[in-house]
């Protein structure tokens, strides 16, 4: 039988933010990945954004 650790996964942070700006929270996101170190946990973000028109 294989060792059970193996199939452990890193936790995951779950950030509920509810309605937010759309500008605000990807700057969030984006500072967070910048400064993100190997013991940063990974994060799991659920956030409403209020309307917004994105090109690209």
């Amino acid at each position: 039988m294989a060792d059970s650790q193996a199939h452990n996964p890193a936790p995951i942070q779950l950030m509920r933010l509810g309605r937010r700006d759309y500008l605000p929270v990807w700057q969030a996101m984006r500072d967070l990945t910048d400064t993100r170190g190997e013991g940063t946990p990974d994060q799991f973000w659920l956030v409403e954004h209020t309307p917004v028109f994105t090109q690209g």
